[in-house]
């Protein structure tokens, strides 16, 4: 990885030619990937559903993991 090199416009065009469904999770506390950030990723997908778990930190699945389940496992279908 140490001459991996990031190009943004490329990973743009790859996530806008992806067409499974993704689900973008964060928690409403989060001060690193913010329900906002997350939002604002969305538009990259052909098909992404934003789901924000209240009360939840950077690691929701440990702030309340019955909550983090329902939501997965309804995305999932």
């Amino acid at each position: 990885f140490e001459n991996a090199v990031i190009d943004p416009p490329a990973t743009k065009a790859a996530l806008s030619e992806l067409t499974a469904p993704v689900l973008l999770y964060a928690g409403d506390q989060d001060p690193l990937v913010t329900p906002d950030l997350v939002r604002a990723a969305a538009p990259l997908f052909n098909d992404a559903t934003v789901l924000v778990q209240p009360g939840a930190g950077h690691y929701p699945w440990i702030d309340d993991p019955t909550a983090f389940a329902t939501a997965v496992a309804g995305f999932l279908g």
